[in-house]
């Protein structure tokens, strides 16, 4: 979860401060929380929270054009130090993905996306996506033994998510109209990568189906 706030933040810093620097450490972080892109629905949701908070920042301020091409710069420069970062994954999950979605007819697949939403249903359910594992590598196929089900670590990893829902008790924090903007970016990305489990799992199941 904390790769998410984490990311945005330092997005945040990098626009404005106008230094292109900060990308580089947008990639560190982003690499460090790469187990996290098993999930496609939070790779999905966390370039939505990126490109939605640069949309915004491009149109506040759109007559000034030095800060037009800055935005513009520094998306294409995220963007493709991003992909440079992860091609490590990336190549092999398009090759993978490629030979099994090459078996299938468009009606087919159509058909079968709704299955497999509703197949990882438990694997993303809230309580494994606030604290930002896995259902699936971490309990069902258990890469780490019964390691996350101990008492101990099923405590430690709710720590980070009550640390950055608590701000919401700070007084600057909830006066603050970027810092309400920023949580609520923060939200629509858990929302997408809880998949179609409630709530609003139908938005979720119609995106997957017909967009």
């Amino acid at each position: 979860l904390l790769l998410a706030p984490l990311s945005l933040l330092i997005l945040s810093k990098g626009i404005r401060q106008k230094k292109y620097s900060y990308i580089i450490w947008i990639n560190i972080v982003s690499f460090f929380g790469s187990y996290a892109y098993g999930a496609l629905g939070f790779l999905f949701a966390l370039w939505l929270l990126w490109t939605v908070f640069l949309l915004i920042n491009l149109l506040s301020d759109f007559s000034n054009l030095k800060r037009r091409k800055f935005i513009l710069a520094y998306f294409f420069i995220l963007v493709i130090s991003w992909l440079g970062s992860n091609l490590w994954w990336i190549i092999h999950f398009i090759e993978a993905s490629t030979s099994i979605i090459s078996q299938f007819s468009g009606e087919e697949l159509q058909g079968k996306s709704s299955s497999v939403l509703n197949a990882l249903r438990p694997y993303h359910s809230p309580q494994y996506i606030l604290r930002g594992l896995s259902g699936f590598y971490h309990y069902e196929a258990k890469e780490w033994g019964e390691f996350y089900k101990s008492p101990l670590l099923v405590f430690l990893s709710w720590i980070p998510s009550i640390m950055i829902f608590s701000t919401t008790l700070f007084k600057t924090n909830y006066k603050s109209n970027f810092w309400r903007f920023l949580l609520a970016l923060t939200t629509i990305v858990l929302i997408f990568s809880k998949g179609v489990n409630p709530p609003l799992g139908l938005l979720n199941k119609f995106l997957m189906e017909y967009i």
